[in-house]
């Protein structure tokens, strides 16, 4: 959802993540539930649907079509995505204020939805406004068939059949059926519903056929591995997908399970793309090291689409990227070697906090991925509560009597942001997830065992700079809290 430009929330059509933002749902434990409702539903509908299946998989390869020019590409994208947006975020919205209501009553949600959505967000909300007058039987019928029936449109079959990705003409004369256009569909659906709500109790295809749309029979996995193939037929690796690889769509609670595990709690308005500062002179970047709190650091592979332009720019071979972030907010950006960033890493900024996520960390070694020389990183972010786990066994079934410290911190009471912070062994990096709810952090603190204790405010303390410094970059917190006293205080915000 975006709120006067900024992120509450966010999902990735071609990674298929979902996103909170820590910063504008860290007051408000109610924003911040529904908006995780809002943006599940955009994540279920993706993956239980033809149309989101399709677009998934279309997002996901698009830097990959040789074969099609990149204007082309542009328009595919466009065309899936405007053809579904009214779906996506109408009903997405629906079952936010659903949610809203469940906490709090019906007219409270649909007062705070008149007050708070912004106009856009109404406007999707308007066509789904009357389900809010179905009885709690014909709610659960609603919101069970409706999105699915309308985003079931038959286009994994139709684009492998047709042709539709070799010209764009025809995709948008497909798409320019109604029957073949989400939006539309939904629409159709909804005012046969408006009048004849119990329509909603009837099969998909009959009520299909009632609504006046076209029903489809959920696509084969003989259908799925065509389309597949057809697809990435489109790229410069092409393979051959069989029946027999393609998986299960998960329905309901799985759905809802598996879209759940990747989810993001972070900084979504970092947007440093944007906003930071890129000096491609690494002498410039340098003057600025000592105003520096925390860097970032990723490296590059020569595959990498701004590969030549930016070695062209910089005259440097474009491996790493170093971020940097002052304690004023200001963001600024440089590109360069391994050989010399190792060099300014390990002196320019070695009072700087080193941020590194968690796949450019070799935890048996010790060292950043890329490089032997380069010191430990201070903190190692991981995106979702599942990859933390997945290191923690690695290293149990390596090192069994391997010790841990931990640290489950929680927003407030009541509210779903939780983090957990690790300490592996005598090594120096903080492991850090933040997570909603604490389902997934109670597992993990029950995988170590007794071989964790919990981090004391002392040890809190010794990694002070860079906690504070992770609350800021990662959360997007305030940087003139001092994040630690405050956690330790717990009752009033301390300053640095």
């Amino acid at each position: 959802m975006h709120w006067f430009d900024l992120n509450l929330g966010q999902y990735d059509l071609a990674e298929r993540w979902v996103g909170l933002d820590y910063k504008e749902l860290f007051l408000d434990p109610i924003l911040a539930d529904i908006t995780y409702v809002h943006e599940v539903v955009h994540a279920v509908m993706a993956v239980q649907s033809d149309f989101g299946q399709a677009t998934n998989v279309i997002f996901k390869m698009q830097d990959s079509f040789i074969k099609i020019q990149s204007d082309e590409v542009d328009l595919i994208l466009k065309f899936l995505f405007q053809s579904q947006d009214k779906v996506q975020e109408g009903f997405a919205t629906f079952m936010e204020i659903s949610r809203l209501r469940a906490l709090t009553s019906k007219q409270n949600a649909l007062t705070w939805a008149q007050q708070n959505l912004p106009p856009a967000y109404k406007q999707y909300l308007a066509p789904l406004l009357f389900g809010f007058e179905l009885s709690k039987s014909y709610r659960e019928f609603f919101t069970a068939k409706v999105s699915w029936l309308a985003m079931e449109t038959g286009i994994r079959k139709a684009l492998h059949e047709q042709d539709l990705l070799s010209d764009t003409s025809k995709l948008a004369t497909y798409l320019s059926d109604e029957d073949n256009d989400p939006n539309a569909r939904l629409l159709k659906i909804c005012e046969t519903l408006r009048i004849k709500s119990w329509l909603v109790t009837k099969d998909n295809p009959t009520l299909a056929k009632e609504c006046g749309v076209k029903y489809h029979e959920p696509a084969t996995k003989a259908e799925v591995a065509e389309f597949l193939n057809y697809t990435i037929g489109f790229t410069n690796n092409p393979q051959h997908f069989s029946p027999e690889q393609i998986g299960d769509t998960p329905q309901g609670v799985d759905a809802f399970i598996q879209v759940s595990k990747n989810m993001i709690v972070a900084n979504l308005n970092l947007k440093l793309a944007e906003t930071a500062k890129v000096i491609f002179n690494l002498g410039d970047f340098l003057n600025i090291a000592p105003n520096i709190e925390i860097i970032f650091v990723n490296p590059h592979d020569k595959d990498w689409k701004h590969h030549d332009l930016v070695k062209l720019v910089s005259g440097e071979e474009p491996e790493i990227s170093i971020g940097g972030f002052t304690a004023d907010d200001q963001k600024y950006l440089t590109i360069t070697s391994k050989e010399k960033a190792s060099e300014v890493i390990n002196n320019n900024f070695r009072y700087a906090t080193l941020f590194v996520k968690w796949r450019g960390y070799d935890l048996i070694k010790n060292q950043l991925i890329w490089s032997e020389t380069v010191r430990p990183p201070d903190l190692v972010v991981y995106n979702t509560i599942d990859q933390l786990q997945d290191r923690i066994k690695q290293i149990l079934a390596t090192i069994p009597d391997m010790q841990f410290q931990h640290l489950h911190l929680g927003v407030s009471e009541g509210h779903p942001f939780q983090s957990l912070l690790l300490e592996i062994g005598d090594l120096a990096p903080l492991h850090i997830v933040n997570c909603f709810g604490n389902k997934g952090i109670s597992e993990t603190i029950s995988l170590m065992g007794n071989k964790t204790k919990v981090i004391t405010h002392d040890g809190l303390k010794t990694q002070k700079q860079h906690i504070n410094n992770l609350m800021c970059f990662w959360m997007g917190m305030p940087w003139k809290v001092d994040w630690v006293e405050t956690i330790i205080n717990g009752k009033r915000l301390i300053y640095r």
